[in-house]
């Protein structure tokens, strides 16, 4: 985990920053916990712009993940608009 005032790395249970002197909070520990976009997460983005039902799938999956809501909320939100995109142009609405 790391500081966001200073960028130090900080220890999972530290409450303030041994650089900066700045407070971790709870707020900043889930934060700096979170993974940013990997492979597999790419890679479903990319099916959920292309069908939009595997973006619904996984973004719901991901939801459960404190670490990755961000993306799966991205992802759940794609799927849903390339969904409903591709059944407006199939169905010629």
């Amino acid at each position: 985990m790391f500081c966001r005032n200073c960028g130090k790395e900080v220890l999972e249970n530290a409450v303030v920053c041994s650089g900066c002197g700045h407070s971790i909070g709870e707020g900043d520990a889930g934060a700096a916990a979170g993974n940013p976009w990997n492979l597999p997460l790419f890679i479903a983005f990319i099916f959920a712009a292309l069908s939009g039902i595997p973006g619904i799938v996984l973004g719901a999956m991901g939801l459960g993940d404190p670490g990755k809501k961000v993306q799966a909320a991205v992802l759940l939100t794609i799927g849903i608009l390339m969904t409903l995109f591709w059944g407006a142009a199939l169905w010629g609405v």
